[in-house]
This record gives C-alpha cells, sequence and structure tokens, in this order.
C-alpha cells in the first residue's frame, strides 16, 4: 500500500482564455495510486476576481471528472479562474484554469444609418451599424427589410474596429 502520495490532479476544460455563457462542464482528471486507502474527493471552485476570494460550485466524492456550473448566476466578467482540488484525506493538488472570460450580455446595435438618405433605387447604399459590448464584439449582422419582409442579411465580421461586409 502506498501512503501519502500527493494526488495528480489537471482540470481540462476551461483552460484559460475562453469566453463563457449559459451551462458550462468543467472538466478534470485525477487520480491517486493510493484511492483504494483513500477515494479521491474533488472540490470545484470558481473565482470572479482572479483568485482573490473563491466560491464553491460543488463537490464530487466520486470524481466523475465532470462538474455543471451556471455561468448566468453570476455577473459577467473577464477576472474569472476555476480550480479543482483533489483530496484523499491524507494529502491534496489544486489545479487552476488561466483568466477566463464570462459574458452572458447580448451586445446591442443602436443608430443603424443608411446613407445616402434618402436611399435611391439603383444607387449603392452605405450602412452603418454601432454595435456594443462589455468584451468583444466578433460580428454583427444587418437585414434588409422592404414591407415586413427581409430581403437580404448581411452578415459582417470585425477588421480593425470597423465592421465590413463580409
Amino acid at each position: 500500500t502506498i501512503l501519502n502520495v500527493v494526488p495528480s490532479v489537471n482540470i481540462t476544460f476551461p483552460t484559460g482564455g475562453e469566453t463563457l455563457s449559459g451551462t458550462i462542464a468543467v472538466t478534470w482528471t485525477a487520480s491517486d495510486p493510493a484511492s483504494a486507502d483513500n477515494p479521491l474527493s474533488i472540490t470545484v471552485n470558481y473565482s470572479s476576481d482572479n483568485g482573490g476570494s473563491w466560491n464553491t460550485i460543488g463537490v464530487d466524492a466520486l470524481n466523475t471528472g465532470t462538474m455543471n456550473f451556471d455561468t448566468t448566476t453570476v455577473t459577467d466578467g473577464n477576472q474569472f479562474l476555476f480550480r479543482v482540488t483533489a483530496n484523499d484525506d491524507d494529502s491534496s493538488n489544486i489545479s487552476t484554469s488561466a483568466l477566463v472570460t464570462v459574458d452572458n450580455t447580448a451586445p446591442t446595435t443602436i443608430g443603424v444609418a443608411a446613407a445616402p438618405n434618402p436611399v435611391v433605387s439603383g444607387n449603392n447604399v452605405t450602412l452603418t451599424a454601432n454595435t456594443y459590448d462589455s468584451f468583444a464584439v466578433a460580428g454583427t449582422q444587418v437585414s434588409i427589410i422592404k414591407n415586413n419582409s427581409v430581403l437580404t442579411t448581411l452578415a459582417m465580421n470585425a477588421a480593425d474596429g470597423a465592421f465590413d461586409e463580409a
């Protein structure tokens, strides 16, 4: 029997750099050579302030390798860390993610404008839309509507801070 061997633990999601929303599965791998004598207990925590304080998501006495976390229960932010602690009653080990962002707030688009105004049939038209988000905007869509019917939808993506038709 091997005693007092530190368990190994590795957080596999999130690992850092992700933008999370909704319910996510925090996943890990953990093992202990002495697990027959001391089964592993896993505690999963999150920090919204870069590790200044920690909140418990849950304890997994069976070491299933996954635990759900509903990100809509916390305020959006970009200083989130997740950590998984493996404990076998003799010793423990911790694995912590790098920073992740929680963003459950949809971007807001205001100020859609067409130029020239009024729009004249047959002329080129430039559409301008201002889209805002607390963290980042990857893209937006502008729909051309006539008589309550969508004629076309233009997907635009961010390029140098401006949106250009994709």
